[in-house]
C-alpha cells in the first residue's frame, strides 16, 4: 500500500499504519471507531458495531454444536445480544471520545457496559445468591476492561492493524479467562484442580478471530476513511528562540506523564483486579471488602494520574501501591498460618508493591519543584516529537542529532541531544530526563592526552549539568559544525 500524502482529502487505513514517512503518533482505537475529530464518524461506529454483533451471533450459533443434545439458543438471547452489542460501542464511542488516555477510557467504558447492560441481566441476577450476582457483575467489568485495553495497546503497538485487532482482542479475552477461573475457583471449593474449558478457550480464539477480520475487512470500504479535518497532522515547529525556560518546563511535564503512564496503567488494573476478587468474595467473609475498597482507590487514583499527570500523583501511587502490598502481605502471611495452603504468588508481589511505592516517592522528590502547572500544549506536541524522533531507530545517524555515553558498565548511560537552531534537547537512556539548554549553555571540549578506544573523550557542560563522556569522532564533528552557527 502506498503511503498517502497530507495534502490529500482523505485516506484509508489499509493493511499498514499510514504512519511511515510521517510525524505522526501511532493510530489509536479511538480512530478506528470514530471517536476522534470535530464530530463522531457514525460509519466507523456502525463497523465496529457490526463486528461486535457478528462475534457474538458466532458465539452463540457454535456453541450450542458443541453440546450434547444439540439445543440451539432461544429469540430473546439473540435480542439481548444485539441489544448488548448496541450498548457496548456507544459506551465504548462515548468513552473514547472524551478519555484520550486509552486504559482509562477502557476502565470507563467497561463500567460503564456493565451498569447500562444491569437492567438486561437483572432478571437472571434476581434468582442468584448475592456472591454470584456480584461475582458475574464484577466479571463483566473485567472482560470488557482487559478487552478494550488488548484492543488499544494492540492497535497502538503493532504495524499490521489486523494482527494488532487480533492478538489485542485475543490477549484481553485470554486473561479474562484466567480471572475468571481463578476467580471461580476461590469461590466453589479452594481444593478443586485449577484448569481451564478447552472448548471456551476455542470459542475465544474463534470470537476474536471473526471481530478482528470483520472490523479489519470493514475499514478497507471505499466509505470507510477519515474526513477532511480528522486525519491525524505533523506535529507542528513552533518558534523556540528563547524558549529554552518554557520547553524545559513542557520537558519536565512530559516526563512525568511518561513515569506516571506505567503507573496509572498498573494502578487501573491492580484496582480492577482488587474489586473483582474483593466483591466476588465479600460473602465468604465480609473482610475481603478492604480489598473491593483498595480497588475503588486504585481504580480512580490510577485514571486521575493518567488524566492530569502531576508531582502529587507520584506520592498517591506511593501510597496506593503500599496499601495494596501490604494487604497481600497479611493475607498471605494470615492464611498460612491458619493452616491453608496456598501460592505465595501475592506476598511475593505484595513486597514488590511496597518496592515499587517507595520509588514513587522517590521520583516525587526528584521533579516536585520542576512541575507547578500544565505548560502550553504546543510545547508539550513539541517535546513529544523531539522525544520520539530521539527514541527512533538509527536517530543518531541524524545530521541534526548527536549521541555520547557517561558513566561506565552498571551505571553507563546514552545520552541524545537534538540540536535545533539556538537550543538542543537532549534525553537520558532508561531515565525519564530531558534537559534543554541555550546554545550558549551547550559545551563540549576535547581532553587533551586522553584516549579512548575508536572514540572521542570529553568534559562537557550542558546547562547545569557536567560530567566526562566519550563520543566517535562523527558525533564530535556534529556538535562542531552546531555550535558556531
Amino acid at each position: 500500500m502506498s503511503t498517502p500524502n497530507f495534502g490529500q482529502p482523505e485516506y484509508g487505513f489499509g493493511g499498514m499504519h499510514p504512519s511511515e514517512g510521517y510525524s505522526w503518533p501511532s493510530l489509536e482505537l479511538r480512530d478506528l471507531i470514530g471517536s476522534s475529530g470535530a464530530s463522531i464518524q457514525w460509519r466507523l461506529a456502525a463497523i465496529f458495531l457490526v463486528a461486535l454483533a457478528l462475534s457474538d451471533l458466532s458465539w452463540l450459533l457454535i456453541q450450542p454444536l458443541l453440546e450434547r443434545p444439540i439445543q440451539m439458543m432461544p429469540l430473546p438471547v439473540w435480542m439481548m445480544a444485539l441489544v448488548t452489542d448496541l450498548i457496548v460501542a456507544a459506551a465504548a464511542v462515548m468513552s473514547f471520545r472524551w478519555i484520550r488516555i486509552p486504559v482509562a477510557a477502557a476502565a470507563v467504558t467497561a463500567v460503564g457496559i456493565s451498569l447500562l447492560t444491569l437492567p438486561l441481566r437483572w432478571q437472571s441476577f434476581h434468582f442468584q445468591q448475592l456472591k454470584w450476582a456480584i461475582f458475574y457483575f464484577a466479571s463483566t467489568i473485567v472482560f470488557n476492561f482487559l478487552f478494550f485495553t488488548g484492543l488499544a495497546l494492540g492497535v497502538r503497538w503493532m504495524k499490521r492493524l489486523l494482527l494488532g485487532l487480533l492478538l489485542g482482542g485475543l490477549v484481553g479475552m485470554l486473561l479474562h479467562q484466567v480471572v475468571f477461573t481463578v476467580s471461580l475457583k476461590a469461590l466453589q471449593d479452594a481444593t478443586t484442580r485449577f484448569s481451564f474449558d478447552i472448548k471456551s478457550v476455542v470459542i475465544l480464539l474463534l470470537n476474536a478471530v471473526i471481530f478482528a477480520v470483520t472490523f479489519w475487512g470493514g475499514l478497507q470500504l471505499p466509505w470507510a476513511r477519515f474526513t477532511p479535518g480528522q486525519e491525524p497532522t505533523a506535529v507542528p515547529l513552533y518558534p523556540l528562540t528563547g524558549r529554552a525556560g518554557e520547553l524545559q518546563q513542557a520537558a519536565d511535564y512530559f516526563a512525568v506523564g511518561k513515569l506516571l503512564r506505567p503507573a496509572g496503567i498498573g494502578s487501573v488494573v491492580f484496582g480492577i483486579v482488587a474489586i473483582a476478587l474483593g466483591s466476588s468474595m465479600m460473602s465468604e467473609n465480609p473482610i475481603n471488602a478492604i480489598l473491593a475498597v483498595i480497588g475503588v482507590f486504585l481504580l480512580i487514583e490510577g485514571v486521575w494520574v493518567m488524566a492530569a499527570p502531576a508531582p502529587a500523583g507520584m506520592i498517591v501511587d506511593g501510597i496506593a501501591l503500599i496499601v495494596l502490598g501490604i494487604w497481600n502481605i497479611i493475607v498471605t502471611i494470615s492464611n498460612a498460618s491458619s493452616g491453608a495452603s496456598g501460592p505465595h504468588f501475592f506476598a511475593i508481589l505484595g513486597l514488590w508493591q511496597v518496592v515499587w511505592g517507595f520509588q514513587s516517592f522517590g521520583r516525587y522528590s526528584r521533579f516536585s519543584g520542576r512541575v507547578s502547572g500544565k505548560p502550553p500544549q504546543e510545547l508539550i506536541n513539541q517535546v513529544a516529537a523531539i522525544s520520539k524522533s530521539l527514541a527512533a531507530k538509527g536517530a543518531s545517524q541524524q545530521p541534526e542529532v548527536m549521541e555520547f555515553t557517561v558513566g561506565v558498565k552498571r551505571a553507563k548511560r546514552t545520552w541524545k541531544g537534538k540540536l535545533l537552531d539556538d537550543l538542543a534537547v537532549f534525553s537520558i537512556e532508561k531515565e525519564a530526563d530531558f534537559i534543554v539548554a541555550d546554545k550558549s549553555s551547550v559545551n563540549f571540549s576535547q581532553q587533551s592526552g586522553v584516549s579512548s578506544a575508536g572514540g572521542v573523550s570529553v568534559s562537557f557542560n550542558i546547562g547545569s549539568r557536567s560530567g566526562d563522556a566519550t563520543m566517535t569522532s562523527n558525533q564530535f564533528e556534529k556538535y562542531q559544525r552546531w555550535k558556531p552557527s
